[in-house]
């Protein structure tokens, strides 16, 4: 099983009023749901389908994500979960995705 959660920096947002929580929010859901094909549970998690197509998935909302310009700065925790190459249900690998692109941004500075 694959999933992710992303949790955003409320308490910033709020305190700069730039951007709506619950636009950005709703943007989110949108890519992961109506663009990606995944679904949400109701934990907060963005899951898979269990088919070999949710990397794809995953990787496709990562880019549509990465590529918003106030994404990267309003995001609390971005974390991968997966559980794929274990027969433990409960133990997964866990990759940070936002240190993942705050690296690549510091690269390209």
């Amino acid at each position: 099983m694959t999933k992710m959660q992303i949790l955003l920096d409320d308490e910033k947002i709020r305190r700069e009023r730039k951007l709506s929580p619950v636009k950005m929010q709703a943007f989110i859901d949108s890519v992961f749901i109506d663009r990606c094909r995944l679904a949400k549970d109701t934990d907060g998690f963005y899951t898979g389908t269990g088919d070999s197509g949710d990397l794809m998935r995953f990787g496709q909302a990562n880019y549509l994500l990465s590529s918003q310009p106030w994404f990267l700065d309003n995001v609390k925790s971005w974390v991968f979960y997966s559980n794929d190459d274990t027969d433990d249900p409960d133990e997964y690998v866990v990759e940070d995705v936002k240190g993942y692109y705050l690296g690549k941004r510091q690269a390209i500075a």
